[in-house]
């Protein structure tokens, strides 16, 4: 068998950005053999990609995706436009599928989150997965890369038709702020389903749209999902011959080129900054502070509501 070895770091260009790619190999010590690959993408200082996957003489055609970010430092430019998420994404699949073209199968977990600005004046990281539910009916992965999860997956597709379910939209809900309530109501009862109440909020609010379902969003899921929690379910994978076929996983042309030698200097730890990243994310509203937020001002300032 061929023993690849690959430059531990490289420049990488393409349409969307510049990137730095970090390339970490593990070498079975008895054979000398490459047995994994580790590869990370993003700018200068920021990791925005991970994935680890085997080498392509292994038996496991299965790799393992820990996180994808978008940020502006995420590439040298320092800019992120619309669908960078979704590019870089593709990006370090493509290079892993170049590395090992044996691979079937991606695995992750979906907690990826985004900043959300409240009307008490903070800004707090929340979950991606419930929003883009809300406005999308599927998931940011199963959105862009049909994702599945790896249990209950036909019980999960067959529960988010309740989304165009009129009988399973309430004729009232609770939206646990009293001027949410009044704000809300009216377009709660124009709805027919809960598909087309979300479209109502996203048309009428737009940016602001997270914060008006931020305090009521996962009680709306569970009353769509009928009290199951498939929908909080974090492993997923997905399946690179079957999107292929599709063109949900489509390859991204770039160029490579052998990065110059780093200097000296100590950097922080990615994967460290990433964890305090995640206890700041905020599941659970608090009833009581929430109930005292003041939407109209929020919503639109000084201004009386139309």
């Amino acid at each position: 068998m061929d023993i690849i070895i690959y430059p531990s770091e490289q420049i990488i260009v393409s349409e969307k950005g510049i990137f730095k790619l970090s390339i970490v190999q593990t070498t079975n010590r008895n054979t000398g053999i490459v047995s994994s690959y580790s590869i990370h993408l993003g700018g200068k200082n920021r990791k925005c990609f991970n994935m680890r996957f085997p080498s392509h003489q292994s038996d496991d055609t299965s790799g393992y995706i820990s996180w994808v970010e978008s940020h502006e430092e995420c590439s040298f430019e320092r800019f992120a436009e619309k669908g960078f998420g979704h590019h870089i994404m593709s990006l370090g699949i493509t290079i892993a599928r170049n590395i090992n073209p044996k691979l079937k199968t991606i695995k992750l977990e979906d907690s990826s989150n985004f900043p959300c600005k409240l009307p008490n004046g903070t800004e707090r990281k929340v979950p991606m997965k419930p929003f883009h539910l809300a406005f999308h009916q599927s998931t940011w992965y199963e959105y862009y890369f049909d994702a599945k999860l790896e249990k209950n997956h036909d019980e999960y597709l067959q529960l988010k038709k309740n989304f165009r379910n009129p009988d399973i939209k309430p004729n009232t809900f609770d939206f646990m702020n009293d001027e949410l309530q009044d704000e809300l109501m009216p377009i709660y009862l124009q709805t027919t389903t809960w598909q087309d109440f979300f479209a109502s909020i996203e048309k009428r609010y737009g940016r602001n749209k997270c914060s008006v379902i931020y305090p009521w969003i996962h009680k709306a899921l569970y009353i769509i999902f009928e009290k199951y929690s498939y929908f909080e379910n974090v492993n997923w994978y997905i399946d690179l011959e079957e999107n292929t076929q599709k063109n949900k996983t489509a390859s991204v042309y770039y160029e490579s080129y052998i990065s110059p030698t780093r200097g000296g200097g100590k950097h922080k730890s990615t994967r460290k900054r990433r964890e305090q990243s995640w206890e700041q994310v905020y599941l659970m509203p608090n009833i009581p502070e929430i109930s005292q937020w003041k939407y109209t001002q929020f919503l639109y300032g000084h201004k009386h509501k139309v």
